[in-house]
């Protein structure tokens, strides 16, 4: 695809410097260049990205109280009031 781009001075610096040590061509250092770029940002975005964490069942067996539609019951019973 042929397009146009405007290039700060100092990336133009950097890019020169990268054509002259390769020999490449203009076109190839500025491809090789931005493809890194893309494969290093799309890198550090899925290493960066939270990933879900798997969690396991644990059976924490009976409630103490039991039945704990008796509200009141299960209060006292939390309070330590011994039924009387």
């Amino acid at each position: 695809m042929r397009t146009t781009l405007t290039l700060d001075d100092d990336v133009v610096a950097h890019l020169r410097r990268i054509q002259a040590e390769s020999g490449g061509s203009w076109k190839s250092v500025v491809n090789d260049v931005i493809r890194a770029g893309v494969v290093a940002r799309e890198e550090e975005r899925r290493t960066t990205e939270p990933r879900p964490h798997p969690t396991r069942p644990v059976r924490l067996g009976r409630p103490i109280p039991g039945d704990i539609s008796n509200v009141h019951q299960a209060l006292s019973l939390a309070e330590g009031d011994v039924p009387g």
